[in-house]
């Protein structure tokens, strides 16, 4: 009799698996495999995008920091021109580092802030921290340089002080010297003042002596004689101041030259001029022109004498006039002239 062997516990064996149930395993296994694939495409792929864009913030975070910190150091740089400038004060230029400071103190938070929050690389945290130290170091040499400016702006204040006593006393001393000069001027021009009336009246009194000698020095001729010459009788003279016309031949006019103690001794020409009644200037063969007063006069004749400073006595013939020219009825006077001077004058009657 044939008996089926038995399986360990008195378990009946499974019945042997059909190819149709193999077929439904495996794809069970295949949808699992494949759920299980997306699965962790879709993780890797959140995980990848979510740190791609973490990274992408990071670096935007990181542009942001490091252009803030570019344009800080630019302004800062730029503050140079600034504090050198002529019209910004001190105080004006101190306030402006002290607000510079705070904006790079307020990047130095930014950037310690991100580096705690691991949005920035070591490497690009110390370029960004040394270029925030550099720009602190700028800061701080520019504010050395506003105290120096302070202090050499007290001791410029100081010697603006000093120099505004010093200028105030110069002033002073300018005033007093201007008016010491004014009354050196006002003593000067009033000495001037009496030299020119003292030069005036010196020059007056010596116009006056000069006037004086020169009147002193010219020659005077009086005591005048006048005398009919007759030729008949053998050039008898007849001595008068009347003469009659019908018997009047040459005229012989004396005069003397009266003694002059001042004027120069030496030759000496005088002129004379007999006037006509009608104002005439009789004329003679020795008549010619001369210089009085500045014009031409005529003369009726000249002659030449030495001047001895003594008393001279000079005379002169006129000639007896042609028929077309007697003497005519009237006054006759007789002018002498000499060195441009009239020097005597007389007269005489003809009837």
């Amino acid at each position: 009799m044939n008996t089926t062997p038995m399986n360990p516990g008195n378990r009946p064996s499974p019945p042997p698996a059909s190819p149709k149930n193999n077929d439904q395993t495996i794809k069970i296994i295949l949808i699992a495999l494949l759920v299980l694939l997306l699965g962790l495409t879709g993780f890797f792929a959140t995980k990848y995008y979510g740190e791609k864009g973490k990274n992408e913030q990071q670096l935007v975070e990181i542009d942001t920091l490091n252009s803030e910190i570019s344009d800080l150091e630019t302004k800062i740089k730029g503050m140079e021109s600034e504090i050198e400038g002529k019209n910004l004060d001190i105080t004006e230029k101190d306030r402006l580092l002290d607000e510079k400071l705070k904006e790079l103190q307020n990047l130095q938070g930014k950037l310690s802030a991100a580096q705690s929050q691991g949005k920035i690389s070591a490497g690009k945290a110390k370029e960004l921290q040394d270029k925030i130290t550099s720009l602190e170091g700028m800061i701080v040499a520019y504010k050395e340089e506003i105290e120096r400016l302070k202090e050499e702006n007290v001791a410029l204040s100081g010697q603006i002080t000093s120099l505004t006593e010093e200028n105030a006393t110069q002033k002073q001393q300018i005033s007093e010297n201007k008016q010491n000069i004014e009354a050196q001027k006002n003593q000067i021009a009033q000495k001037e003042q009496e030299k020119v009336k003292v030069e005036e009246e010196k020059a007056k009194k010596e116009e006056e002596l000069n006037q004086t000698t020169q009147a002193a020095s010219v020659l005077r001729a009086a005591d005048f004689r006048f005398f009919n010459v007759k030729k008949s009788d053998k050039e008898k003279e007849e001595m008068d101041k009347e003469f009659k016309r019908m018997w009047m031949q040459s005229v012989k006019v004396c005069f003397t030259v009266m003694e002059n103690a001042v004027a120069q001794p030496g030759g000496r020409e005088v002129y004379l001029v007999y006037e006509n009644p009608d104002g005439t200037v009789r004329s003679t063969p020795s008549s010619g022109k001369f210089k009085y007063e500045n014009r031409d006069i005529s003369y009726t004749t000249k002659t030449n004498f030495n001047f001895n400073r003594s008393a001279q006595e000079i005379c002169m013939t006129i000639p007896k006039p042609e028929k077309d020219n007697k003497y005519l009825k009237g006054e006759q006077v007789v002018s002498i002239f000499c060195e441009g001077k009239m020097i005597g004058r007389g007269k005489f009657e003809i009837k």
